[in-house]
Order: structure tokens, then sequence, then C-alpha cells
């Protein structure tokens, strides 16, 4: 294809430009539905279009390839025969949650709908993880703090919980920035020879940051979230997100406990976090179709 195009004659050639330009202004009007269904391959190809023409027809065809066969994958990943919880039974286990950027401390104490008397949890079982630096009730604009900050906190919150209840197990199940906290705390404070943490059960990630995220995607994703609608800080979880930030370096160097059974939850069509970057390195990573 590339051999034909040269000999294309003047006119031809014109054709054929125009032909992409009108293409590449449609592929940059379908942004939000490319980042929809996920993944930096399909940013490349936007910033391939936008530089249109390429270096030829032979790397179109190579990336629309490259594409094809990453969606493939994420589809050949994907859990199909899950089945709902039933809400019966339970583990007798504690259960934390970790609740996302944005989140806040309601009137009754949560900071999630996650429906987790479906998992068989009891009301006394459960506990809500604060961004506050008291501990306290916090409001979404503490979510932004430092990272690592947030995975101190956990610290903790985990002890008092150590405390309150000696030796029983806790679960933490964490959405979207409470994930890559979660992380941080695993990989970088958490001693699991230390007494003063409880033992640690299931822990598991919902479209979780872990390996960063495409950080102007996610300023205008923070700039539509209630209690966020100031001005966005660019330090804090804004910097730490960024997959070339200092955090993120160490936690791709920094492995987690081999005591920690660590399972990562990922959406096909997540505008903010894709699939591909909602799981990390010894993670049983399941990805399910959903539009959020």
């Amino acid at each position: 294809l590339r051999g034909s195009a040269g000999a294309l004659s003047g006119a031809g050639l014109d054709l054929v430009r125009g032909a992409a330009g009108a293409a590449s202004t449609t592929f940059t009007a379908l942004e939000p539905l490319i980042h929809t269904l996920g993944s930096r391959f399909f940013e490349r190809a936007l910033r391939l279009w936008e530089g249109f023409p390429p270096t030829g027809w032979a790397d179109v065809l190579a990336l629309a390839a490259e594409v094809a066969v990453a969606m493939a994958n994420e589809y050949d990943d994907c859990t199909w025969s899950a089945q709902p919880a039933d809400g019966a039974g339970g583990s007798g286990h504690h259960v934390m949650v970790v609740g996302g950027v944005g989140s806040s401390t309601r009137a009754d104490g949560t900071t999630t709908d996650l429906p987790l008397d479906r998992l068989g949890y009891q009301p006394d079982e459960i506990s809500h993880y604060s961004y506050a630096p008291d501990g306290g009730a916090y409001t979404a604009i503490d979510t932004l703090g430092p990272i690592y900050d947030a995975a101190l906190r956990l610290a903790e919150q985990l002890k008092e919980q150590q405390r309150r209840a000696p030796h029983r197990e806790v679960d933490l199940i964490a959405h979207s920035l409470g994930g890559t906290v979660v992380l941080a705390f695993m990989r970088l404070v958490y001693d699991p020879g230390d007494p003063a943490y409880p033992p640690l059960g299931k822990v598991v990630t919902l479209a979780a940051p872990l390996e960063g995220v495409p950080l102007p995607t996610f300023v205008d994703f923070l700039r539509e979230v209630p209690g966020l609608d100031r001005e966005i800080p660019a330090e804090g979880a804004i910097a730490d997100l960024s997959e070339a930030s200092d955090l993120m370096r160490r936690l791709r160097t920094a492995e987690t406990p081999g005591s920690i059974e660590l399972t990562t939850i990922g959406s096909m069509f997540d505008v903010l976090v894709p699939a591909d970057l909602a799981t990390t390195d010894g993670a049983r990573h399941t990805v399910v179709e959903t539009d959020t």
C-alpha cells in the first residue's frame, strides 16, 4: 500500500489526504468513545491520527491489528459466568471499606454504596476508612491529599481495629483511588510481622488505578465531582497518580506481601480507569462487562 500511495498522481494524492483529514476529524470526535472502550492502545491511535499522515499505511494497519489484539485479550479475560452473591453465610471477618476519589462520610457513617450485606457482612462487621487527618468524618477534598499519607492513615485505623477486636481478621474492599491507597499501604507501610496490625484477609480492589491514570482525563473527571468543583490542586493524589510519579515508581519496584491474597477487578468500559490499568503484579485479575 505504501508503494501504491507513492505512485498516485498529484490529484489522487490530494484526494487521499482529504479522506485522511476527514478520518482524523471523525476519529477525534469519537475520542469519548475511545476512552470509554479503555486502554492506552486507543490513546496511541488517537495521537497517530492527529499527526496524520503517518509514516505509511503499513503503520496504520499494524496499529489496527495491535488494537484488535488488545481488545480480544481484554474480552478473553472477562468473566461471563459469575453468579450473584446470595448474602448467605459470612466468614466472621471484619471488613474495612476504602472509598474512592470524591467520596465523603455521610450522615450514617458510610462512604460508598457497596452492597456489603449481599457479601454476608453484618452491620457491626463493617467499618469505613477515613481520609481525614484525625480519622473522623471526611469531605471530598480530603481524598485529594498525598496517597502515601492516606496509606499511613489506613495503617493507624487498622491498628485501632486490632485494639477494638484483637486478632479478628480484617478484609479490605477498596474502590477507585482507595485501591491505590491500599496498594501503597501493603507495599510501602505494612509489616506482616507487626502484632499491632490485625490479620489481613481478602483484599479486593474495584476499578482502582494501580498503574496510574491518564491525567488529563482524570482532572476532567474531578471537575464534575460534587465537592470538587473548586480549583483542583496539582499536587497530592493528582501528581501521585501520574504513571511517571515517584509513588508509582516505588509501587512498581515493591512487592505485595506473600501472605495477602489480592483480587483486582476492572471494568471493560471504564472511562477513567481502563481495565489494563486496574491491576498489578501478583494479583488475581478479573475483568467484568459494566458501563461504570
